[in-house]
């Protein structure tokens, strides 16, 4: 699944940043510095939506939601409850 993730990548190319400034609700950038997104990556799509929150989370990867799902749960409450 992540070989085919990987792969998904460079096909997809993203969306333009003009659109993304469109989105209206509060956006939640979540991935751990050892995820296979880059947390610059991150970091710029961020910047272009300029609403939310980015949170880069240290020796962490994309199965974090699993391993340390206390965690990251307790992130998603609190930005669902202050949005």
């Amino acid at each position: 699944m992540i070989e085919k993730a990987r792969q998904c990548g460079p096909v997809f190319g993203g969306w333009p940043d003009a659109e993304m400034r469109l989105l209206e609700a509060p956006l939640m950038v979540m991935l751990g510095n050892d995820d296979f997104i880059r947390p610059e990556n991150a970091l710029q799509l961020f910047k272009v939506v300029r609403s939310g929150r980015i949170s880069i989370l240290p020796v962490i990867d994309q199965s974090s939601t699993v391993t340390r799902s206390d965690w990251v749960t307790a992130m998603r409450v609190d930005f669902f409850d202050a949005a």
